[in-house]
């Protein structure tokens, strides 16, 4: 046989396959829709849409609702599995995050403590902010009617959730031995390219806990399934939820599969294309007259049609080009780059379960495909697209290791998923030598998108610049007075820093607080300064210890006028201003004039 679809065996009742089948839909498109509610201008389509697709998904999978007890009493081994992993990440005390979650934190700020659609800060004016945000919205809206205390616990809860639907719908919801559970997730969630021999092959490596993956930069890399999970949650769930919905129920999905990637691309259209070469091996395998659905033909259309407009909205600026036109590309790097993250995995797959040789075809032949472009500054299609296929050669993985009979033929897989273990465990070493976040509530996506608009087509759309709106001025120079940091001159009088030698000083503003919304600094500088690197700034503006505002650079400040915006939460912050600020600077900084405004920015 060429294939072998998965069998529902695993979930013999009928009650309990439809509670998960239902349940892992409804986890991916109940958010999708209340993104699509709250952020189109057609709220009412988007509800009649949404809740069509749920009860035509309702009739597909017939049978009655179990209690979650069903599923549990011969599942929780994978649910330990997935609340560790989650755990790890950092989503809850005491294990610190990765960088990424500073994009995470500032979209769920943006979420809780705005109206929706919220608005963010860009380089020069102000818009509305446009993400794969179907992941952030459950969290956020617990933090709305409880509190932003819960934000943590309710990021694990929502995580844990999603990754254990995914594993359930991998491996079945029966009871098992404990430790062959444990087993067949352990393999699946450790599953991972050969970055360690990459890193050798290339000269870059960076230490067990550095970033593994990144040995091919700036070409791109293929995430292990640690890797998703732990820094991009908001792709991995969807797309491994909706991988192992089709892998599972491949002949009532088919029904649904236009519903189903309306629903994944409002999470992350990456993960939606990596969806392609599933849901044609579920063509394949069951017929293509099981697309020709009421859900496909009439609800389907308008809601793809709906997430394109969400997601297409100004997105013009998306970097993307052929991998080989990228300066520092060579076949043999290609090749070895192919070899190492999937190539030689198939090839071990289709030895060890050669009855899986369409699947795992279409999988290779897939990533084979998004070897050769570079889409996102830093190929976001190759890194997130490539999930879906990554998660299937990971439950074949696990299959071939905890089910199949021993023989050779297991041999290489077992080989390369030992030369694989080094980047899962190096994500997950990370996390208790990681510190935690602070101001986690402080945290703005216009942070981000200040210093780096380049990434602002990703974030945000409908800009609107700031000369364009309305300020009302709310606080003035003369009502703040200042405390000094670090080593420097300090005149107060004239509110002047001053350093003959390279320093990071400031004078630090008395507690403000600002009502809840959008505000504006002006302020004008005179002076001199130099920078101690040419690459980084010699004086600021900033939020003090939290992100710089205004980073200078020019040497010469005489009546240089400076803007900048950001969002109030409501809480207390201090402002800064001197030599430095998260680089070192010389000679003399004075603030000449400053002024805080509140934006009335309109409606959306």
């Amino acid at each position: 046989m060429l294939w072998s679809p998965p069998s529902s065996a695993p979930l013999a009742a009928h009650a309990p396959r439809t509670t998960l089948l239902l349940a892992a839909l409804l986890y991916l498109l109940l958010p999708a829709a209340v993104v699509l509610f709250y952020f189109l201008p057609w709220p009412l389509v988007v509800a009649v849409l949404a809740g069509a697709a749920v009860w035509l998904a309702r009739r597909t999978a017939g049978g009655r609702w179990c209690w979650p007890g069903a599923l549990l009493a011969g599942s929780w081994p994978l649910l330990v599995l997935a609340a560790a992993i989650v755990w790890l990440s950092g989503a809850m005390p005491p294990f610190g995050e990765n960088l990424d979650w500073h994009k995470h934190y500032a979209i769920f700020n943006a979420l809780s403590q705005q109206a929706w659609p919220p608005r963010v800060v860009t380089a020069d004016g102000i818009a509305t902010l446009r993400y794969s945000l179907a992941y952030y919205v459950v969290p956020a809206a617990a933090v709305k009617l409880l509190g932003s205390a819960v934000l943590p616990s309710a990021i694990f809860a929502w995580t844990t959730l999603g990754l254990y639907l995914a594993l359930v719908l991998a491996f079945g919801g029966t009871r098992r031995p404990v430790a062959h559970s444990f087993l067949l997730g352990g393999v699946f969630l450790l599953f991972s390219g050969a970055d360690l021999l990459g890193g050798l092959y290339t000269g870059t490596w960076p230490g067990l806990t550095g970033h593994l993956e990144w040995w091919w930069a700036p070409f791109g890399s293929i995430s292990s399934i640690v890797t998703n999970l732990i820094w991009t949650p908001q792709h991995a769930l969807a797309g491994l939820l909706a991988t192992f919905l089709v892998l599972r129920y491949p002949q009532q999905l088919l029904g649904h599969a236009g519903v189903l990637g309306a629903a994944v691309a409002v999470w992350s259209p990456f993960a939606a294309i990596g969806l392609l070469p599933v849901l044609l091996w579920a063509v394949f395998t069951s017929g293509w007259r099981r697309l020709l659905t009421v859900s496909n033909l009439l609800v389907a259309p308008g809601l793809l049609l709906m997430a394109a407009l969400f997601l297409t909205r100004e997105s013009a600026g998306i970097p993307a080009a052929w991998l080989a036109n990228l300066p520092g590309y060579t076949v043999t790097g290609w090749l070895v780059f192919v070899v190492l993250e999937f190539g030689a995995l198939a090839g071990a797959l289709w030895l060890a379960r050669p009855q899986q040789a369409l699947l795992i075809g279409l999988q290779a032949g897939f990533l084979l495909a998004l070897s050769l472009f570079h889409v996102g500054i830093t190929n976001d299609l190759l890194m997130r697209a490539s999930i879906p296929a990554l998660g299937v050669l990971a439950w074949l993985a696990a299959q071939a290791v905890a089910q199949a009979p021993r023989s050779w033929r297991q041999a290489p897989l077992a080989v390369l998923l030992v030369a694989g273990l080094a980047t899962p465990l190096g994500e997950l070493l990370r996390a208790p030598i990681t510190p935690r976040m602070e101001h986690r509530q402080q945290i703005e996506v216009g942070e981000l998108l200040r210093h780096n608009p380049q990434f602002t087509a990703q974030y945000a759309a409908g800009n609107r610049p700031l000369a364009q709106m309305a300020a009302t001025p709310v606080l003035a120079l003369d009502q703040l007075h200042f405390t000094e940091f670090g080593a420097a001159r300090f005149d107060h009088a004239r509110r002047q820093v001053a350093s003959e030698g390279y320093t990071d000083a400031a004078l630090i503003s008395n507690p403000i607080v600002l009502a809840p919304g959008f505000y504006r600094l002006d302020a004008t500088f005179d002076g001199d300064v130099a920078s101690a690197t040419p690459a980084r700034h010699a004086a600021h503006i900033s939020m003090h210890a939290r992100y710089a505002l205004v980073r200078i650079t020019t040497s010469s400040l005489a009546g240089r006028h400076v803007q900048a915006a950001w969002y109030s939460n409501g809480q207390p912050f201090q402002l800064s201003f001197g030599l430095g600020g998260w680089s070192q600077g010389k000679g003399a900084v004075r603030l000449t004039a400053l002024t805080i405004s509140a934006i009335d920015t309109g409606p959306p």
